[in-house]
């Protein structure tokens, strides 16, 4: 399997039924209001809390909380994250308490208009708990198409394409390198990386979450 491999692959999931349920998530993420704290806070607990930690079971956490991480206490959130077998209650509730912190700031980074990297940066600042990957991912689900998510899913699809070797810890120099990689593929395809990240997801997983 090579590079040519790999972008026909995509090319084909770009003409079947999975391309609607891409399109549908990327409209999903491009009408976020990203001046509103409930929505902008939801967005950034999914992200804190789907580090190295399955997604899928994020969404069913999400499901039963709605819009209440931006009021909910310390405790109640960690109670509710324990009864739901997610795997580090305690370290990600404090995580999601602090965001709210500094809501505000991440509101007004966001609207900021600077460069997708640079809100990126900023980020990873401000928010505890959040690296390049996390960071990234937020921004993405929030309609900020540009940039990539380098997980372990993305890396598992790179390597078994023979795109990538083994990536032993993702710094933030290699981060940037991988994240290069996929913006030069994005580019070959004519789609934002943002969203071939979804195609990639679904070649690992079967799925497309956010």
């Amino acid at each position: 399997m090579g590079r040519e491999d790999f972008l026909e692959n995509i090319k084909i999931l770009l003409s079947s039924d999975v391309r609607r349920l891409v399109d549908d998530r990327v409209e999903s993420f491009r009408s976020i209001d990203r001046y509103s704290p409930r929505i902008v806070m939801r967005e950034l607990a999914y992200c804190i809390l789907t580090a190295n930690y399955r997604a899928d079971k994020v969404l069913e956490i999400e499901r039963v909380l709605g819009d209440r991480y931006i009021d909910i206490s310390y405790e109640e959130l960690r109670s509710t994250l324990k009864k739901m077998g997610y795997r580090y209650p305690n370290v990600r509730s404090r995580y999601i308490v602090l965001a709210r912190g500094v809501l505000g700031e991440v509101i007004s980074v966001i609207n900021s208009g600077l460069e997708s990297s640079l809100i990126r940066s900023r980020l990873v600042r401000l928010v505890k708990g959040f690296g390049m990957k996390e960071a990234s991912h937020f921004l993405r689900n929030i309609g900020f198409l540009d940039l990539a998510i380098i997980d372990r899913h993305i890396i598992k699809i790179l390597k078994y394409y023979g795109l990538v070797g083994e990536v032993a810890s993702l710094t933030p120099s290699r981060y940037l390198e991988l994240e290069g990689l996929i913006k030069d593929l994005s580019g070959e395809l004519g789609i934002e990386p943002g969203i071939l990240d979804l195609y990639m997801w679904y070649m690992s997983t079967g799925k497309v979450l956010k």
